[in-house]
């Protein structure tokens, strides 16, 4: 990710729709695979800038990152157990943690080879521990956005199975999300594409953008979240959802 990019993700992460439903999401399978919290012990495998750790409630936490700029932020934010280290190498022991989670990262540049990474994931999970992961659906959905984050691919249902699969996890849930937008942002992205070869310099999706367009964006993903929780799996969609197990 560009390096301006991490201070934009900084200022807005707490309360901008995408990542503030997202985290919603997560929290809301913790709650239902994880009645007690007392006592779980969880990583989250490319922390980014501490925005998902500093809303956690669970205490045992520990997060990494490869990039200097982002454990500078969490420092700015305090937290604790923050570790410099790649998800392709995670320095903790076997079976160390009950949840892992991976909130788009697999599909960075900076990730080789993603099926390394979660055998990583794999490894240090306890039996019957959980992974949680997202990341970003549809190649032909890459933009300018994309090149602002240093994408390497985005994902399909189908390659993530055979992935996770692979590595030894047993796949509990996998859905596709943000799917309302879908229609809307393929649109653009196609639009996008079309110009991309005449773009000299990219910037991300992310922005401050009005309070009422937040809050409406905020409350399309909120209720895909409580049909997700309650069971449904969407077709299709912006984002690739998946909770798996390791036996």
């Amino acid at each position: 990710m560009e390096k301006k990019e991490y201070e934009i993700l900084f200022e807005l992460e707490d309360d901008y729709w995408w990542y503030k439903e997202l985290r919603g999401l997560v929290f809301s399978v913790i709650d239902k695979t994880f009645p007690d919290k007392d006592g779980i012990s969880l990583l989250d495998a490319g922390c980014g800038t501490g925005g998902l750790l500093a809303h956690s409630d669970i205490h045992n936490v520990y997060g990494l990152d490869i990039s200097e700029e982002s454990i500078k932020f969490c420092k700015i934010r305090k937290l604790r157990n923050i570790l410099r280290a790649s998800v392709s190498n995670i320095p903790f022991s076997s079976n160390s943690f009950d949840l892992v989670i991976s909130l788009d990262v697999l599909y960075h540049l900076g990730v080789r080879n993603d099926s390394t990474v979660l055998r990583e994931f794999y490894r240090v999970l306890a039996k019957g521990g959980v992974l949680l992961i997202n990341l970003p659906a549809y190649n032909f959905l890459k933009s300018t956005h994309d090149i602002a984050i240093h994408t390497r691919q985005r994902y399909i249902r189908q390659d993530l199975k055979r992935k996770l699969e692979d590595a030894g996890f047993k796949i509990e849930k996998m859905t596709y999300r943000n799917t309302i937008l879908f229609p809307l942002i393929l649109a653009i992205r196609l639009f996008e594409r079309l110009s991309l070869k005449n773009k000299k310099t990219a910037h991300s999706d992310l922005k401050r953008m009005p309070d009422q367009l937040n809050n409406l964006l905020t409350c399309f993903l909120s209720m895909e979240n409580r049909l997700i929780v309650s069971g449904l799996n969407f077709p299709f969609g912006l984002s690739l959802f998946c909770v798996a197990v390791k036996g």
